[in-house]
C-alpha cells in the first residue's frame, strides 16, 4: 500500500499568519517544525494500519520547508518548486491513496484562517460552474491517475469543503478558524496524536474511496483580483476573456486545464499589483 502525502503550511496546528508561514517571516522556525512532526505523525499512522510506503511532497511556497532531518526515516520526500504537478507532482507513480496535511480553505472563506486558492492574486477557480480550492483543484489531479484523496488536516472549514465532494474523507481537525489571522487550537501534542490516528483510519477506507474526477468536457474559469492580472493571464493561448477580472478555457483533459490555470496564474502573478 503506498501512501501520498501533499503538506501545506497554513492548516497546520498552531499557523495563523504569514509570519509563521513565509520563509522571511520571524517565525517560520516554528513552522517548520510544525509542518514536519505533522507529516511525521501521519505517516506512522499510515505505516501502523499497514502502508509499505510513503511519499512526501513539499507543497507549500517554495516547497522546501520540511526539515529532512527530522522526517521518519522510512518517508520518501520531493521538495523544490517549478514541479509540473506542483503540489501534486509524484502522485502519477502507482500510488494507492492520498493525505492532503496542513491545508487550508479556498479563497474567501470566512472565519478560516490565512486562505487563498494556489496563489494570492486568484479570486475564484472554478471547474464546470463548481468553485473549489487547493483541496478540490488537487483532488481532480488525482483522479486524473485514479488515484483517492482519503484524509484531510486543517480546520474545520476546509474539513467542511472537502466534504462537498469527498464524502467518505477522512478528516483530522486541528484548530478551529475564528477570522483570517485568529485560531483555537488544540495541543500540538494531541493534534499530532489525531492526525496519527486519523491517517491509520484513511488507510483503510482506500478499497472504498473513489477517485474524484468530474466528467469531461471541462471549461476552466478563473477570476483574478485586478484587470491588469487578467490581461497577464490573457496571453495563454486558448483563454477567453469573459469579463475585466475573468478567464475561461476549455478542454476535455482536466491536466491540460491544470496547466492552463498553472501558467495563466505565472504569468498573473508577474503583474504589478494597483
Amino acid at each position: 500500500m503506498n501512501i501520498y502525502i501533499s503538506c501545506d503550511m497554513e492548516g497546520v496546528d498552531g499557523i495563523v499568519t504569514e509570519k509563521q508561514s513565509s520563509p522571511t517571516g520571524p517565525f517560520y522556525a516554528f513552522a517548520r517544525e510544525q509542518i514536519t512532526e505533522e507529516v511525521n505523525a501521519a505517516a506512522q499512522g499510515a505505516f501502523d494500519a499497514g502502508a509499505t510506503s510513503v511519499l512526501v511532497n513539499d507543497s507549500h511556497w517554495d516547497m522546501t520547508n520540511l526539515l529532512p532531518e527530522k522526517l521518519d526515516p522510512r518517508i520518501e520526500y520531493i521538495t523544490g518548486s517549478a514541479k509540473p504537478l506542483s503540489m501534486m507532482q509524484g502522485v502519477d507513480t502507482g500510488i494507492d491513496g492520498v493525505f492532503f496535511i496542513g491545508y487550508h480553505s479556498r479563497a474567501g472563506t470566512w472565519n478560516s484562517t490565512i486562505v487563498h486558492t494556489f496563489s494570492g492574486c486568484v479570486s475564484q477557480f472554478k471547474i464546470n460552474g463548481k468553485v473549489y480550492g487547493e483541496t478540490g483543484l488537487n483532488a481532480m489531479i488525482a483522479g486524473c491517475f485514479g488515484v483517492p484523496v482519503v484524509m484531510i488536516s486543517g480546520d474545520q472549514h476546509v474539513a467542511e469543503e472537502a466534504r462537498e465532494y469527498l464524502p467518505w474523507i477522512q478528516t483530522a481537525v486541528v484548530k478551529q478558524g475564528q477570522s483570517a489571522y485568529c485560531a483555537r487550537h488544540l495541543s500540538v501534542a494531541n493534534a499530532r496524536e489525531l492526525i496519527r490516528k486519523t491517517a491509520a483510519e484513511a488507510v483503510k477506507i482506500i478499497p472504498e474511496a473513489c477517485a474524484y474526477l468530474p466528467s469531461a468536457p471541462y471549461r476552466l474559469e478563473v477570476q483574478y483580483l485586478q484587470a491588469g492580472q487578467a490581461d497577464r493571464a490573457s496571453m495563454m493561448p486558448g483563454s477567453m476573456r469573459l469579463d475585466g477580472t475573468t478567464l475561461a478555457f476549455d478542454t476535455a483533459d482536466y491536466l491540460q486545464a491544470w496547466f492552463a490555470f498553472y501558467t495563466m496564474t505565472a504569468l498573473a502573478s508577474q503583474a504589478p499589483m494597483v
